[in-house]
């Protein structure tokens, strides 16, 4: 997904509860965790050059590049590299690596320890910095972090994880782009559009929004309600949405919801509501009792 524009000064890089793609996960195979000790490393000007990797960290509230290129000692191991590169990486006061796992497929996860009152938008623009920074290594697969080793904060992110906040006491909006997956003749067809988000808005409401705008749901319908919690979205529907017979094909209409939903960082399931009240079976066709993941149509 493509990063969020602030229409407003001061903008910041870092990551929302918005876009591009996030899976909530916990890594199969991985082996064992291993604690990181902090070290620096002296390296000759390099830039380009096999077996360095450009390295980035936070500076005034953006995510900025180090002005040399790191070079790696091993940068044929991806347990070497990845040690490298968090010993020399500069994380800002208050969070820190705690430990790390590289599953059989090469997939990365991070531990990092957070002391109280580092605000959020700091823990945000840190894990962009270390995203951006270890998905350059040699090797790597899919990276995911979690907080203190808590399960249900662990999240898969990849650079287009990340949105643009703002940090002035009066921002009232944030404007940018969503993916979406909207039915196109018998299929699904993966577009980029433009959204606002105010200040009492979310990420996944703006994206529903948006399905509502390209008359994906069926006329009529109201969006009751729209949460998230451990990675599953909770949308509710007024009964339109069942009562009323949409354009397309009803398959493609749900996954065009679940698609573009779990395009989100850290949504991977969607859960359907009317009224507040599970509906095992839209339209009599497609199951929607239960949480769905994205699936391609």
């Amino acid at each position: 997904m493509n990063k969020l524009r602030k229409s407003q000064k001061n903008l910041i890089r870092i990551s929302v509860g918005l876009i591009a793609i996030m899976l909530l996960s916990v890594m199969s195979g991985c082996v064992v965790a291993q604690n990181i000790e902090s070290q620096t490393t002296e390296q000759e000007p390099v830039f380009n050059d096999a077996g360095t990797v450009q390295l980035y960290y936070v500076n005034n509230m953006e995510v900025v590049p180090e002005d040399e290129r790191y070079q790696l000692k091993q940068p044929d191991s991806l347990f070497s590299s990845l040690e490298e590169v968090m010993g020399a990486m500069h994380l800002s006061g208050g969070i820190a690596f705690e430990s790390y796992s590289i599953d059989t497929d090469n997939n990365i996860l991070l531990d990092i320890t957070i002391e109280e009152g580092v605000s959020e938008e700091d823990i945000l623009l840190n894990k962009l910095a270390i995203i951006r920074s270890i998905k350059e290594l040699n090797g790597a697969g899919d990276i995911a972090l979690s907080i203190s080793g808590k399960i249900s904060e662990i999240a898969t992110y990849t650079d287009s994880s990340f949105f643009y906040y703002d940090d002035a006491e009066d921002s009232s909006e944030n404007t940018g782009d969503v993916v979406l997956y909207l039915p196109d003749r018998g299929t699904l067809k993966k577009v980029v559009a433009s959204v606002t988000i105010g200040p009492d808005d979310s990420a996944e409401s703006a994206v529903v929004n948006q399905l509502v705008a390209y008359n994906v749901l069926p006329d009529g319908t109201k969006i009751n309600a729209v949460s998230v919690m451990n990675g599953t979205v909770t949308l509710d529907l007024s009964s339109e949405f069942i009562n009323q017979k949409p354009d397309e094909d009803a398959v493609l209409v749900i996954y065009s919801v679940v698609n573009s939903l779990t395009s989100l960082p850290n949504v991977n399931k969607v859960q359907f509501l009317v009224d507040g009240e599970k509906v095992e079976v839209y339209q009599g066709v497609v199951g929607i009792g239960g949480p769905l993941e994205f699936e391609d149509h």
